[in-house]
């Protein structure tokens, strides 16, 4: 399962359309509290967290750290709203992010292909 973390219930359900579309069951919290609550006690287990940078009461890099001090080792996606320069991306990608995107990130080219290098899936999807 792909949990989607993002305070803007707009973003978090287009990338939910997207990720059924593209054939992965997904999960969405509105901050990181929500969604660390969800990955210590969701039925399924949790295969990849997208999440935004800045969010009301935990935001993604904190959820992160906070996820992996508790044994939690699933690959992360961080998708900032704010325009990252290359300092900044890697120093994201320092803190344990498999991955940093900008929004709007285009899904099908760049969010897709980097979705299947870490977790698999159907590369036979229907392109959205």
């Amino acid at each position: 399962m792909i949990l989607v973390v993002d305070d803007d219930p707009d973003v978090c359900n287009f990338l939910q359309r997207f990720m059924t579309h593209a054939g992965h069951e997904s999960a969405r919290a509105a901050d990181g509290a929500e969604a660390l609550e969800l990955i210590r006690t969701s039925d399924k287990a949790v295969d990849l967290v997208i999440t935004d940078e800045n969010m009301p009461k935990l935001g993604g890099i904190q959820l992160l750290e906070l996820a992996r001090d508790e044994g939690f080792e699933m690959p992360f996606i961080l998708i900032g709203g704010y325009l990252i320069d290359e300092e900044r991306r890697a120093r994201r990608l320092k803190c344990g992010f498999a991955a940093v995107f900008c929004k709007p990130v285009n899904v099908t080219a760049e969010l897709l292909p980097k979705i299947r290098e870490l977790i698999g899936g159907d590369n036979d999807a229907p392109q959205v």
